[in-house]
């Protein structure tokens, strides 16, 4: 069974206790659901994870598993340390130092209220396939992704053409959507 991107992001957020729909709209808003994207500070993949959430969490950010595990996995801390999603979803952006010192920027204002609306976009989005944890790790791709080769490239959903049809169509329309209201 292949397993899309979506797909492995809600089996993993469900594994460690985190709303999928929660998980998607962070990884949707970080990446655009792209395994090879990249940040200006060095952040990778799907959950844009720098070195040091990924080796605080103990995940490698640089196979699409390791990144969708190690970016559930900081944002269940974040969620744990600040007690609601909002604060939680501001010191994933931010960085939990300095939401606890009070510095919420305004971009990172707006950064939780598009995932607040992205959210609502995906809390009714239908499951495509179920997989057990055993079936994400069999499904795991190469760790040598060449990252360089594949940096600024789009490819969010190589496991599914299909469901990126959709995706990129219906489904990113509504959230977009969501998101525009919001404002």
């Amino acid at each position: 069974m292949a397993l899309t991107i979506p797909d492995m992001i809600r089996e993993t957020a469900r594994e460690y206790g985190v709303d999928p729909a929660l998980a998607l709209a962070v990884a949707q808003r970080e990446s655009s659901l792209n395994p090879y994207a990249r940040g200006q500070a060095g952040e990778l993949g799907l959950f844009q994870l720098t070195p040091a959430a990924a080796q605080e969490v103990g995940a490698d950010r640089t196979t699409i598993q390791g990144n969708i595990t190690g970016g559930v996995l900081y944002l269940r801390r974040m969620l744990d340390q600040f007690g609601d999603e909002e604060t939680a979803l501001a010191a994933y952006n931010a960085g939990p130092g300095n939401v606890s010192r009070g510095v919420i920027p305004a971009s990172t204002r707006q950064y939780v209220a598009d995932i607040e609306a992205l959210k609502a976009g995906y809390a009714g989005y239908p499951v495509v396939a179920e997989a057990s944890a055993a079936e994400l790790s069999a499904a795991e791709p190469a760790a040598d992704v060449d990252w360089e080769a594949n940096a600024g490239q789009e490819q969010p959903y190589r496991e599914s053409p299909a469901l990126a049809i959709l995706l990129g169509g219906g489904l990113m329309l509504v959230a977009g959507l969501a998101v525009l209201r919001s404002r």
